[in-house]
């Protein structure tokens, strides 16, 4: 009769309802990808075992009843209730009904009873599954991790770095602790050509670790021997070089005015010197001028030096027009200087270093560049994976061909930057931050980005805590706590001062020493050919 009445109260609520009784087969549960409930009215500690083992578990909501005067020992024995799995028990006594959560936080662990929910008229349904349990009661976790910088790092049993205070957030706010262990590769993981994983992923796959916390990256082919939290970090992956040389710039001293703007300078030249022809004409006629021997030539010179150079003229004009014409050239000679004195100090003040390559495409093109990156890296795996026909051929004929030569860390891939000439280094630009105030050379991040890729702690692929630690990250994410890590951890990338001093160097000026140079010996050429040509007249005469 109760079980007609519950299966009506559920058919009530749109949710569907099948008898499996203890002398069934537990494979007979169908298990679909929605989440079920299952009602025991009466099951055996070993056929629960069977039946908890063939559905998957957090898709499923079981619910048991206990007889009058039946525990929960008869009821469940020694089986092992796991943290995932959401097992409630209805204990019934006259008209009072209690419901109980059981579970155990690991095998060999007491099992947890905590009340659910009582009926004294409607059943309150409690807050989430996680934040009931949101305590691993002082359990203590093997964990694997490296040595990795500043991101994360192992000094007696305690993780340092960004992920080592994400993980010690994690270890206060659900009560557990780590025994931790650092993988004798020193690497994160990847798989070898037998098809076993090395490093952090190895540790964990093989559980010998049952969560590695260090920078291990989301790829897909680690999706069906792991399981990720939600991800922790985003890196930006770059290729870093060696600055080059400053590049002379010829145009900087033109570049503060446009062409066009040049060029109505120009016009504005020759208009001006016509109309001191004419108005110097007309003043003659008028008898306010007096008689000079003066050409058009002469005219544009003197129209030229006012307005570029503010010159003075060996003759003043008389009258009230020519006057004007030049007043008018003057003004604008000033306004001129201003505006352009501003602009090439801008110019001159950004030194134009020109990269031989600014991205992946032009960089596996140049073959004269010996192209690395860390070995057993993520930035590895991805080329190797990738099914773009660029990264493909890199793989093929940049990268694969010398595993043995790729360096075993940041830093040693750093310096190879600076120790060899022509040496591109492919990682996260977060993870070289810390290292370039100690580098002997100056290296640059090519404009044009490789891919993004995004961080994560890994656990063992069926790991009973996944659901809890990516319930807790997420939280910690909405209040704040992951962005303030973030800020106190991170290294970011040092902004220019604004206001810092900068000494003009040679570079910049070069070709105005250029051109000043090329006319004095333009200038000693042709007073050297003027005089030869003097000498040989002198010799025919």
């Amino acid at each position: 009769m109760m079980l007609m009445e519950l299966a009506r109260y559920l058919n009530t609520r749109n949710i569907p309802t099948a008898e499996l009784r203890a002398s069934s087969s537990p494979q007979l549960m169908q298990c679909t990808k929605s989440r079920q409930l299952a009602v025991l009215l009466a099951a055996e500690p070993a056929f629960l075992s069977s039946v908890l083992e063939n559905c998957k578990r957090d898709k499923m909501v079981w619910l048991a009843f206990l007889d009058v005067g039946q525990s929960l020992k008869e009821l469940v024995g020694d089986l092992n209730i796991r943290f995932d799995v959401q097992f409630l028990v209805v204990q019934l006594a006259d008209i009072k009904m209690q419901l109980f959560e059981v579970y155990r936080v690991a095998p060999d662990t007491p099992l947890r009873v905590q009340l659910f929910g009582t009926r004294d008229g409607p059943l309150h349904s409690p807050a989430h599954v996680y934040h009931r349990r949101r305590s691993l009661g002082g359990y203590v976790m093997k964990t694997a991790s490296l040595n990795n910088s500043y991101l994360v790092s192992v000094n007696n049993d305690i993780i340092g770095g960004f992920y080592g205070k994400v993980w010690a957030v994690l270890e206060r706010h659900l009560n557990f602790k780590s025994t931790v262990s650092v993988p004798a590769t020193g690497l994160w993981g990847s798989k070898d050509d037998n098809g076993a994983w090395n490093g952090v992923v190895g540790m964990v796959t093989r559980r010998e670790a049952e969560v590695g916390v260090s920078d291990v990256t989301m790829t897909s082919d680690r999706v069906g021997v792991l399981s990720y939290s939600m991800q922790v970090a985003t890196f930006h992956y770059k290729v870093v070089i060696r600055a080059g040389e400053v590049n002379v710039s010829w145009d900087n001293f033109l570049r503060p005015f446009s062409t066009g703007l040049w060029t109505a300078i120009t016009i504005y030249v020759v208009v001006m010197a016509f109309a001191l022809k004419i108005y110097f004409e007309v003043g003659l006629v008028q008898g306010k001028e007096e008689p000079r021997d003066q050409t058009l030539q002469d005219w544009l010179l003197a129209t030229f030096g006012a307005v570029f150079c503010s010159q003075g003229q060996a003759s003043t004009p008389l009258s009230f027009q020519c006057r004007l014409v030049y007043i008018l050239s003057y003004t604008l000679g000033f306004v001129i200087f201003c505006a352009y004195s501003a602009a090439v100090v801008s110019f001159l003040a950004v030194h134009d270093a020109k990269l031989p390559v600014t991205n992946i495409q032009q960089l596996q093109k140049d073959e004269s560049y010996t192209i690395r990156t860390v070995n057993g890296s993520s930035t590895l795996e991805a080329f190797r994976q990738s099914t773009a026909h660029d990264f493909m051929t890199l793989y093929k004929e940049r990268l694969k061909p010398h595993l043995a030569d790729m360096p075993r860390n940041v830093l040693e891939g750093l310096q190879r930057v600076c120790r060899e000439r022509r040496y591109a280094f492919m990682v996260p630009k977060e993870e070289t931050l810390e290292y370039l105030p100690h580098l002997s050379c100056e290296v640059v991040y090519l404009p044009q980005g490789i891919f993004e890729m995004k961080y994560a702690f890994v656990f063992n692929v069926d790991s009973p805590y996944i659901g809890l630690f990516r319930y807790t990250l997420q939280k910690l994410l909405e209040t704040g706590i992951m962005e303030k890590l973030h800020q106190d951890t991170m290294i970011y990338e040092p902004r220019k001062s604004e206001g810092a001093f900068k000494s003009m160097e040679l570079v910049d000026v070069v070709p105005v020493f250029s051109i000043s140079t090329s006319g004095i010996v333009v200038a000693i050429f042709l007073v050297f050919l003027e005089q030869l040509f003097s000498w040989i007249l002198e010799r025919r005469n």
